[in-house]
C-alpha cells in the first residue's frame, strides 16, 4: 500500500512541476518583450544622439565666441547623459535579474554638484530658478560609480525645480561627515508632505 500511494501522487507532482513551468514561462514572456522592445527603442534613440555629439563635437572649435562654446558644450554632456540614460533602460534586466554593475572609482564630488548645476542650469532658467552649490572646503576623493551619483543629483535637482516656485532657490551642496561624504539637495519650494515622505 505505501508503494502503491507513492506511485499515486508522482503524477500530480509532475502535474504542479509542469503547471509551475509554464506559469513561470507566462511571466517570463513579457518582461522578454518588454527588454526586446527597449533594445529597439535604445537602439533607435542612439542614432539621433550620435548626429548631435558629432556635429557638436565639429561645430565647438569652430566658434570664436566662449559663450557658444559653453553652449556647445553643455549640448555635448547632455547627448552623453541621454547615452547614459539610454543605458540605465538596459540596465533594468540586468537589476531584475540581479546582475547590475555598479563601477566604483575615485571622483571628485565637487565637480559631480558642478556637473549637476550646469546640466540644469537651463531649466532652471527657464523656470526663474537660481540654483547654487555649497562645497564645504577640501571635500575628500570618493570611491563611487560618479555617473550614477551625478545621475542622483541631477534627478534630484530635476524634482527640485518642478516644486519650486519661480524667484526660489535650490542649493546643492556636499560635505565630508566622518569616514562619509554627504550629498544634499534643499530648495524652498513647498517640500514633500510628511505623510508622503
Amino acid at each position: 500500500p505505501n508503494e502503491h500511494s507513492r506511485l499515486a501522487t508522482l503524477p500530480a507532482q509532475v502535474g504542479a512541476t509542469i503547471g509551475e513551468r509554464r506559469s513561470r514561462d507566462g511571466l517570463l514572456q513579457p518582461i522578454r518583450a518588454r527588454d526586446e522592445v527597449l533594445g529597439i527603442v535604445a537602439h533607435d534613440l542612439r542614432n539621433p544622439l550620435n548626429v548631435i555629439t558629432t556635429a557638436s563635437s565639429m561645430l565647438h572649435p569652430r566658434l570664436p565666441d566662449m559663450r557658444a562654446r559653453r553652449s556647445v558644450e553643455r549640448i555635448l554632456r547632455a547627448a552623453q547623459r541621454a547615452e547614459h540614460l539610454i543605458d540605465d533602460l538596459l540596465d533594468v534586466s540586468a537589476i531584475e535579474s540581479g546582475h547590475f554593475a555598479v563601477e566604483k572609482r575615485q571622483f571628485d564630488a565637487a565637480a559631480a554638484v558642478l556637473a549637476a548645476i550646469e546640466m540644469q542650469q537651463g531649466l532652471a532658467a527657464s523656470s526663474s530658478v537660481i540654483l547654487a552649490s555649497d562645497l564645504a572646503p577640501g571635500l575628500p576623493p570618493i570611491q563611487d560609480d560618479g555617473e550614477r551619483v551625478l545621475e542622483v543629483l541631477e534627478n534630484l535637482v530635476g524634482n527640485a525645480i518642478k516644486f519650486t516656485p519661480a524667484g526660489g532657490t535650490i542649493v546643492i551642496g556636499a560635505r565630508a561627515q566622518g569616514e562619509e561624504l554627504v550629498l544634499w539637495v534643499k530648495d524652498t519650494g513647498a517640500g514633500i508632505p510628511a505623510e508622503h515622505v
